[in-house]
């Protein structure tokens, strides 16, 4: 498949399957990708594969827009890693992309932790930050959630990880109580 194409419908998949993992509606418009009265998201992902960037890009614009747009929420960054189980050349427009993902990691954290990291400006795009995954990866302080094809990291004590708190005490009741 083209990587561009592949991008595009990639995306696609993770959006539903994190929206289904959060719990919280996509938006549906250009715009932050996750919204309810409480929270907004805006994931971003990257594919662990040799001759990958392991780095996120993160639009400046993004991180100065959404926050006027969304006023009164708790705003953060999604960052997912995921594996596959074919090169992105190899991934025919007929494969259903879901099930050739084999993990995620996902690390929620608050909007203004990406303040760390320089703004760049590249000549023919940007401005961008660029966060490195191991700076992601080694964030102490996290709870993590296991979920179907990946883990979940939020920031302890945190509204979201009361709100996965929550969920997954929901979603245990109802299975004692046969509810499915």
């Amino acid at each position: 498949m083209v990587p561009r194409r592949f991008t595009t419908k990639i995306e696609q998949c993770h959006r539903k399957w994190l929206g289904e993992a959060l719990d919280l509606p996509l938006t549906g418009h250009n715009g932050i990708d996750y919204c309810n009265d409480f929270f907004a998201i805006e994931l971003k992902s990257k594919l662990k594969a040799k001759g990958y960037s392991i780095n996120f890009a993160v639009n400046h614009d993004q991180e100065k827009y959404f926050p006027k747009q969304n006023p009164k929420r708790d705003l953060y960054w999604a960052f997912m890693s995921y594996t596959f189980s074919k090169s992105v050349l190899e991934v025919k427009e007929k494969d259903k992309l879901e099930e050739l993902v084999l993990a995620r990691e996902v690390w929620c954290l608050p909007w203004e932790w990406i303040s760390k990291f320089p703004v760049y400006s590249p000549t023919k795009s940007g401005p961008f930050r660029y966060i490195p995954i191991k700076q992601i990866a080694n964030k102490e302080e996290m709870t993590s959630f296991s979920v179907k094809k990946g883990n979940i990291h939020v920031q302890t004590d945190s509204s979201l990880e009361q709100k996965l708190i929550n969920k997954m005490l929901s979603s245990s009741q109802e299975q004692k109580e046969g509810v499915f």
